[in-house]
């Protein structure tokens, strides 16, 4: 692999990280509007703490995977 590729492939792998971080602080935004009754006020506050779970795992857990994940892809390459 040359180093323009992996150049290429990091700008990849930092964008989709950084686009997976941002949809999961939108999760967790959301959540905590939705607790505060502002949005969805009649599914409150049971939807909200779904939404705010679901970002906070998102933004911890979702680069560990994808970490272990583009390790693996790695490997094979050689």
């Amino acid at each position: 692999m040359t180093s323009e590729e992996r150049e290429a492939l990091a700008r990849n792998r930092f964008f989709l990280l950084s686009a997976m971080r941002f949809g999961s602080v939108i999760f967790v935004m959301m959540g905590i509007a939705n607790i505060g009754g502002r949005l969805f006020p009649n599914a409150a506050p049971y939807l909200g703490y779904g939404f705010l779970l679901i970002g906070a795992l998102d933004f911890f857990l979702i680069p560990i995977l994808l970490k272990k994940s583009w390790a693996k892809q790695d490997a094979n390459k050689g």
